[in-house]
Order: structure tokens, then C-alpha cells, then sequence
């Protein structure tokens, strides 16, 4: 009774390693269960009291705190990690803002539709929480360059621009690539360089989806710069004779060694590809001209009836005026050149 004689208790624990008891103090040590005993030490009654010792959560977190969902239905599995790792409790309770954008049960995210949610998790011990934010947008259905063929001469740097649908996709990263970088260098940025004649593809594929990939044909062209003749100048004696005229575009390289031949007197002379053909007599000039750039080459043409025309030494002759094609007196003649004496035409010796 409350007035007994002797009131000495004896205390104990029945699993010292989990708790210990000192004149009714419990201290606890570590995780487990263990009965505290109390024992009169007059007639040896007892009394027990059950310890179930815990470890208290102290935290939570996941493994991500942003995640980009692609398209609806897409699902991502989000892993709790209660603190400590030798909590008693680690039972925790999911939760999504928006349950239109994506839904959650035992972690595993799965879009619902297009936006942006926060997905939660809290303990059921202490209440500590974690969140992540989901955005669920749309892949890259589709990718389509500003140009698909185009023409740039060597040494020029362009650029092409590139669409990507939906607006509204989050990976709008493009791969940019030149079937022949000798031909074109391409950048990552879109921006590429003429590098020599020739054609060569540029293509964009998306990073988001490899299926969605355009290309764009790109011309090289080394323009031209000038033209030769093979010669300047042709002395022609008979209508109907003829001759061959070459010409050379330059550079070598050039793409475009298109020539158009014409005659500034075809009553004089014609020329087709080149080949000159005497149609009557006087003079007229053959021209080439590049269809790219129009640079112009000439050669003087000359059909002279010969017949009457005779080869003479004017050393020997008398003191009539001789006179050039043009009708100027000359005071000396040059060998091969053609003048007039006395209303004749002759070649000098």
C-alpha cells in the first residue's frame, strides 16, 4: 500500500542494448523493443512498461527536381530517399498540382496533357517534403529549312533558317551537316561557306527527333573573270574561206564557260561556235562574249581581194603617194601590210 514499510523498487531492462533504466530513467540507445520492469524489493511485485524505440525521420528528397515529359502517356519512374536510411517510418504520401498535366502513384509520372505540374511527396513521419516540377511538351513532329536549292559563288557565306513544329516543342537543337565539306563547310549554327565549284546538300536533322530532317541542294559556282582568244587578228583572201577562233574562259574552273560568237558585219564575215566563214569583202570584228559576266574578246577580221593586189618592192617604184587602208599617206612601208599606189592595192615586200 501507499503507506507500506519498505517501498525500495528494483529496476531492469530487458534488452539493455535498446534501453536502460536508472531509478525509473529510461534512456534509449538504439532501435528496437524492450520491457522496463519495476520490482519491489518487499514481496517481489512487479510492474512493466513496453519501449518501442524509433528512429525519427529527419528528411526527404528525390532524384530529380525538374523533368521533361515528350507527348502524352509518356511515364517516368521518381525515386523517394527518406533521411535517415535507418528511419523507423519511412511510409511517405504522393501528390500532383495538376493531375490534368500528369498524375502520380508510388512515383511513377505519367502525362496526362500538355503543361507544366508540381509532383509532391511528404512523409508520413514528420511531415518533411519534396517536389519536382514536370513539364510535359511535345516532341519535334516536323523541320523544314527556309531554302532548298540555291545557287552562291566560291568564297560567299550564307545562312539557312530553320522552322521547327510545334512551336511549342522544348529541344529545338538541330544537327547541321555538308555532304561534301570540300564543297560546302557548314557551321552549327546554320551559317556555310563556298569553298569550291561544285554541288553539295546541307542537311538539318532535329536532335529532339531524328525523323524530322531537311536538306537544301547548294550550287557552287566559280564565276568567270575573262576571256582570250587564240588570236586578235585574221587576214582572209577568199569568200567562203575560213578559219577557227578558240577561246578561253577564264579561270579554268569556272562553271559556266558558256561563249556566244556574233559579227559585227555579216556581209564581211559569220562565226558560229568559233568557226569564222568569209562571206564578202572588207572588214568586221568576231566577237565572244562569257554568258556569265559578259567579258568581252575580239579578233579582227579582214577579207581582201587579192587578186588585183600585187607583191611589189616599193624601193623600186616612182614617186607616186602610197597610202594605208585608210586613206593616210605613209613615208614607209612594212613588210606584209597592205596599201594603195596609184589606185592599186598592193602587199609590201
Amino acid at each position: 500500500p501507499v503507506n507500506a514499510t519498505n517501498k525500495k523498487i528494483i529496476w531492469s531492462s530487458s534488452n539493455e542494448n535498446v534501453c536502460s533504466v536508472i531509478n525509473g530513467l529510461v534512456t534509449a540507445k538504439k532501435i528496437g523493443v524492450s520491457i522496463i520492469t519495476a520490482t519491489s524489493e518487499d514481496g517481489g511485485y512487479t510492474a512493466n512498461c513496453t519501449f518501442d524505440i524509433v528512429q525519427p525521420v529527419t528528411s526527404i528528397t528525390l532524384n530529380y527536381d525538374y523533368i521533361s515529359l515528350k507527348n502524352i502517356g509518356e511515364s517516368i519512374q521518381l525515386e523517394a530517399k527518406v533521411l535517415p536510411e535507418d528511419a523507423t517510418n519511412k511510409e511517405v504520401k504522393w501528390s500532383s498540382s495538376n493531375e490534368s498535366v500528369c498524375v502520380v502513384h508510388q512515383g511513377k509520372v505519367v502525362a496526362m496533357g500538355y503543361g507544366i505540374c508540381l509532383i509532391s511527396v511528404i512523409t508520413v513521419d514528420g511531415g518533411f517534403a519534396a517536389t519536382c516540377v514536370v513539364n510535359v511538351v511535345p516532341s519535334v513532329a516536323n523541320l523544314e529549312l527556309d531554302k532548298h536549292e540555291l545557287s552562291i559563288n566560291v568564297g560567299v557565306t550564307d545562312k539557312l533558317f530553320v522552322q521547327i513544329s510545334p512551336s511549342s516543342a522544348e529541344n529545338k537543337n538541330v544537327v547541321w551537316s555538308s555532304s561534301n565539306d570540300e564543297i560546302v563547310a557548314v557551321s552549327q549554327d546554320g551559317s556555310f561557306t563556298a569553298m569550291k565549284s561544285g554541288e553539295a546538300w546541307i542537311k538539318a536533322v532535329s536532335v529532339d527527333n531524328p525523323e524530322a530532317k531537311d536538306s537544301c541542294k547548294v550550287t557552287v559556282i566559280q564565276p568567270v573573270t575573262g576571256i582570250e582568244l587564240s588570236q586578235s587578228s585574221c587576214h582572209l583572201t577568199q569568200i567562203g574561206e575560213s578559219f577557227q577562233l578558240d577561246a578561253t574562259v577564264l579561270p579554268e574552273d569556272a562553271t559556266n564557260k558558256e561563249v556566244r560568237w556574233s559579227s559585227s558585219n555579216g556581209s564581211v564575215c559569220l562565226v558560229s561556235k568559233g568557226k569564222v566563214v568569209a562571206t564578202g569583202y572588207g572588214v568586221a570584228v568576231v566577237m565572244a562574249t562569257t554568258a556569265d559576266g559578259g567579258f568581252l574578246a575580239t579578233c579582227t577580221v579582214t577579207v581582201e581581194d587579192t587578186s588585183a593586189i600585187n607583191d611589189i618592192a616599193t624601193d623600186n617604184q616612182d614617186e607616186a603617194p602610197i597610202y594605208d587602208m585608210m586613206g593616210c599617206e605613209v613615208q614607209k612601208t612594212v613588210k606584209g601590210h597592205l596599201y594603195i599606189r596609184n589606185g592599186r592595192k598592193f602587199i609590201a615586200k
